[in-house]
C-alpha cells in the first residue's frame, strides 16, 4: 500500500514559503555574523587581558560552558518572564502553570 503525496497545496502558498525561506537565510546570516564578531572580540579581550571586558567574557564563557545545555533551555523556557507578564507591567516569572 503506497501513499501518493499531494504537493498541490504547497503551490498555493509558494510566495509565503519563499518569503519565509528568505527571512530565515537573512536571520541566519545576521546571527552568524554577529556571533562571530562577538566571539572574536571576546577572545581577543580575554587573550590580551583587557580589564573590564576580560571579566565579563570570563564570567560569560565559564557560565555557559559549566552548565548543561538542557538546563540552559529549561531556564530560557521556564525561567524568563513571559511576554504577557511584562505587557501587564508585572515582571513575574512564568513557571508553566497554564496561564
Amino acid at each position: 500500500m503506497a501513499y501518493q503525496f499531494d504537493y498541490s497545496a504547497i503551490a498555493d502558498y509558494k510566495e509565503i514559503l519563499f518569503s519565509g525561506i528568505a527571512k530565515t537565510i537573512v536571520l541566519t546570516f545576521i546571527g552568524t555574523t554577529l556571533g562571530l564578531a562577538l566571539g572574536i572580540f571576546g577572545g581577543l579581550c580575554r587573550a590580551w587581558s583587557i580589564r573590564p571586558f576580560n571579566y565579563f567574557f570570563t564570567v560569560y564563557v565559564e557560565g555557559i560552558r559549566n552548565t548543561p545545555f538542557l538546563i540552559q533551555l529549561f531556564f530560557i523556557f521556564f525561567g524568563l518572564p513571559s511576554p504577557w507578564d511584562c505587557a501587564n507591567g508585572v515582571a513575574g516569572i512564568y513557571f508553566g502553570n497554564g496561564y
